[in-house]
């Protein structure tokens, strides 16, 4: 048994237009009294996950994390290590801003054991990285990255967006190039969303277009794919490739429907229960009510739900279908969802093979049916 932390740090220098996380604009953030509200969480949430196994990843996600000092993150760290048993090998990522990047900061990470960078590239087109709302320019992703290199780790993501209207595909795989070009490990590419209480949601409500034709973007999809397996790369998960030996274990974690303890404001954790279900809560989405309630020395919680177990399967076939090599079908889940898998794999759009579902070439095109067809 293993499982994974996440720990939630919602302040920004300024919120992106198309951003739908948990996050608030500060010019004043409260390091120290946000850290010391994590603490006390963890004080209360960790009986939970006692005898639950070793932590094998910690992801400090966002927000902007990189703006919360190394020696905060470090006291969040000591505790956890206090809490639970930490693997020696432990992934350790934190979510960074390539304006927000120096030699110095990266070592200071590094000396607290911080291993992994995931760097919110987005584009190297300044005019597309403008119209993101990003406060980056090209040159500070390649900055970043070196120095990251040099100072930090190699073991580097990069985010990239594709499918904003105006952007090429050629202006898509070029974004792809200067990514493969710097020697990054692992490559998370994600189609523009617009999503309803974003500032890019407003403005289409009111009639504004910000995505290509359903033709372009599959277009883009496939090119981007081809472009990644032909540099090396495993397309492992729907938006996320790696090269050998470097898949993102935290993102496994979720995929695969292992437990994660969730720390923070508006952070969602999950567990497994005996019964076959499980519970997954959310936080308090308010930094200041998170903080409140944190010190007060109560959950603060938003939500709690319990799911059964086959509300649970649900939601492992949604996360499981998104991988290359899809899900481990257990009796339970045979009993469950078999007439609907050899209804999808007579359509072609499922693969059966070795025990396992996995989406076909066509299927993974029209993923959100396919699931939907799954669980109908």
């Amino acid at each position: 048994m293993s499982f994974g932390i996440y720990v939630h740090y919602p302040y920004c220098a300024r919120v992106c237009p198309y951003c739908d996380f948990n996050v608030v604009a500060r010019r004043s953030i409260p390091h120290v009294r946000y850290a010391d509200a994590i603490l006390a969480e963890l004080d209360v949430r960790a009986p939970l996950f006692a005898g639950r196994g070793d932590v094998v990843s910690i992801y400090f996600g966002g927000g902007t994390p990189g703006l919360w000092p190394a020696s905060q993150i470090a006291r969040v760290l000591a505790a956890l290590n206090a809490h639970f048993q930490v693997c020696p090998d432990v992934e350790v990522t934190i979510e960074f801003n390539p304006e927000d990047a120096s030699e110095s900061t990266f070592r200071d990470l590094n000396e607290i054991g911080v291993n992994r960078l995931s760097l919110g590239a987005q584009s190297f087109q300044s005019d597309l990285l403008e119209k993101l709302g990003r406060q980056h320019g090209p040159n500070d992703i390649v900055n970043a990255v070196r120095w990251a290199q040099a100072s930090l780790t190699n073991n580097i993501n990069i985010d990239l967006i594709h499918g904003y209207l105006g952007q090429g595909l050629s202006d898509a795989l070029g974004d792809l190039e200067h990514a493969i070009g710097l020697g990054v490990k692992h490559i998370s590419s994600y189609q523009l969303t617009i999503e309803e209480k974003t500032v890019f949601g407003r403005e289409v409500q009111a009639g504004a277009r910000f995505l290509q034709p359903e033709l372009r973007l599959l277009e883009m999809f496939r090119s981007i794919r081809s472009t990644l397996i032909n540099a090396g790369y495993s397309t492992y998960e729907i938006s996320s490739a790696a090269l050998p030996g470097y898949r993102s274990q935290h993102n496994l974690i979720y995929w695969t429907g292992r437990d994660y303890l969730a720390l923070g404001a508006g952070a969602h954790g999950f567990y497994q229960t005996e019964s076959g279900g499980g519970v997954r809560w959310g936080n308090l989405c308010s930094p200041e009510g998170y903080m409140e309630a944190a010190h007060a020395g109560r959950p603060a919680v938003q939500f709690n739900q319990r799911s059964t177990e086959k509300e649970r399967y649900e939601e492992l076939l949604m996360m499981g279908l998104r991988m290359e090599d899809g899900l481990v079908v257990t009796e339970r889940m045979q009993s469950y969802f078999a007439d609907n898998a050899a209804r999808c794999a007579r359509l072609g759009l499922l693969i059966i093979e070795g025990g396992r579902w996995m989406v076909s070439p066509r299927g993974r095109e029209i993923l959100d049916a396919v699931t939907l067809e799954m669980i109908a």
